[in-house]
């Protein structure tokens, strides 16, 4: 036989239970950057971090990459990165090139930005180093 206090019980650590989730769920959300040089900065320091210790520079261990190379990057939404033009290319190959735009296509920035705004920024890719 269940007694009131039990009934209200189970219903009170139901209610904290999902207002828990909601919460930790609110706080792990990303990051929104709207300010667009803040983008432009958090942008420039997600590919220096992979450059330096990240997928970039696995990238460049596994496929010894060479050169350097400029590139535009332009970014929407939730840091996804849509459209990549090659500004420079200084050594290296056409081969590397491409596995390079491959790669930073399906890059994800980490953060979120207002929807619908592209951002562009340029940045220098150097596996020289």
């Amino acid at each position: 036989m269940e007694t009131r206090i039990g009934k209200y019980t189970g219903r009170l650590f139901a209610i904290s239970l999902l207002l828990f989730l909601g919460f930790s769920q609110a706080h792990a959300q990303k990051n929104l950057i709207s300010d667009q040089e803040e983008v432009i900065q958090a942008a420039a320091k997600v590919m220096e971090t992979a450059m330096k210790e990240g997928s970039l520079l696995e990238l460049k261990n596994e496929h010894k990459l060479t050169g350097s190379y400029i590139l535009d990057v332009t970014i929407r939404n939730k840091g996804e990165v849509v459209s990549i033009f090659v500004v420079e290319r200084d050594g290296g190959s056409i081969e590397f090139q491409n596995l390079l735009k491959d790669h930073i296509k399906s890059m994800k920035m980490g953060f979120r930005m207002p929807k619908n705004k592209n951002y562009k920024f340029r940045y220098k890719f150097n596996f020289d180093e």
